[in-house]
């Protein structure tokens, strides 16, 4: 897309499907009778990892950098760098990566062998998930990738200054869980980041994964996030996981939110 004078490409760390219950435990298969248009031959959901490229207004941003070498559950990952190579990007040239959240399928490309893959780029997420993936809780995966670069990892809350990219808090999946929008006053690119892993949680939006910190503080999120978006053609959203990473609307037909893919 072309939005608030950027370029937004999506930039795939890897591929791959789940079953519906191992995503999204304790729905019943018959509750996805309506939504078989979402699974891949009628059974299974698909799941990209990996991040979005934004170019414009003098600057390269990076929105969250996939799991990095290795695979993501049954998903093999590690394209990412060949992804950017494809687009004429060279790590060197990123100004700046925004995490959406720092769970590791969201930092991966952080650093490589003890080294920072972006060495040029500052560094930004939200100040509740640096407290909580690096201090409270620290997950050592996640400290080990941003080490070599934590001397320019900041937070949101000291603010991003890129015109037309906003960061907005978004708790629940992660305690400091963000939505990266990008805007031009006329239309409105919403990354989501893991706020829903798949299309389908805008529509259900009580369904949730494994994978959230706060599953009930999640569900309200995600409600005020698609309230506002539904019907109003302005406001695209797609998150990192998304098929394709495509953005796509919500749309109301009959009463019954439908998701319809650029």
């Amino acid at each position: 897309m072309e939005v608030g004078g950027y370029r937004v490409d999506p930039v795939v760390d890897g591929e791959g499907r789940l079953w519906p219950d191992e995503a999204l435990p304790g729905v019943r298969a018959a509750s996805w009778e309506r939504h078989r248009a979402l699974l891949v031959d009628g059974r299974l959901l698909p799941i990209v990892v990996g991040g979005f490229l934004l170019r414009g207004r003098g600057r390269t941003i990076l929105v969250d950098l996939g799991y990095g070498p290795g695979a993501l559950g049954g998903t093999p990952t590690g394209r990412m760098p060949g992804s950017l190579r494809e687009r004429g990007v060279d790590p060197a040239d990123v100004t700046d990566v925004l995490f959406t959240h720092l769970h590791r399928d969201h930092v991966g490309w952080a650093s490589s062998g003890g080294i920072a893959v972006f060495p040029h780029a500052r560094l930004c997420c939200g100040a509740g998930d640096r407290t909580y993936f690096l201090e409270q809780r620290p997950d050592p995966a996640v400290v080990e990738l941003l080490g070599p670069c934590a001397d320019r990892l900041g937070t949101f809350e000291d603010g991003i200054d890129l015109t037309g990219i906003a960061a907005v808090p978004a708790p629940g999946h992660t305690p400091g869980s963000t939505i990266i929008t990008v805007s031009d006053g006329q239309n409105q690119l919403m990354l989501l980041g893991d706020v829903a892993h798949f299309p389908v949680q805008l529509i259900e939006t009580r369904w949730t994964t494994p994978w959230d910190v706060d599953p009930e503080l999640a569900c309200r999120t995600r409600e005020q996030v698609v309230r506002p978006a539904v019907d109003d053609p302005s406001v695209w959203l797609v998150g990192a996981h998304f098929p394709a990473m495509r953005p796509g609307r919500l749309l109301d037909q009959g009463g019954e939110l439908r998701w319809e893919p650029l």
